[in-house]
């Protein structure tokens, strides 16, 4: 595929928006959600995305102002002019149950990259396993 062909996704305009920019691993792992999520984004609250980036609702408002817009507000509004109308009718053409088996999705590939560092899983087991009574 062509850089043409890539900038053309919102994935690759998505990108393009990143490039040029020193971000911290927080600001990376919510562009790295928000390049996965690409087509929702642009209707995500900041609330939202943090949730989906696993980070803190500020830490989304700091994202934003590092890459040059007064705010999320402004972050967002600019996805929305460049989100291409036929991605958003077909996110929006699934029927509710659709919806719900693609935010499980989303859900699953999101715990799927917390689970990459199995330390706080452990962690969390061991206090569990000597706490008296243990909780269930």
């Amino acid at each position: 595929m062509s850089t043409a062909g890539v900038a053309d996704t919102p994935a690759g305009r998505l990108q393009a928006l990143f490039e040029g920019h020193r971000l911290t691993p927080t600001q990376r792992r919510i562009a790295h959600s928000m390049v996965r999520s690409a087509a929702d984004v642009p209707f995500l609250s900041s609330v939202e995305l943090a949730e989906l980036a696993g980070v803190s609702q500020p830490s989304v408002t700091r994202f934003a102002v590092a890459l040059g817009f007064d705010g999320y507000p402004a972050l967002r509004r600019h996805l929305r002019e460049v989100a291409p109308a036929e991605q958003t009718a077909a996110s929006e053409s699934y029927n509710e149950y659709q919806q719900a088996v693609q935010a499980e999705i989303e859900n699953l590939r999101h715990l799927a990259e917390i689970l990459a560092d199995p330390r706080p899983v452990r962690k969390a087991g061991r206090l569990l396993a000597a706490s008296r009574p243990l909780p269930v």
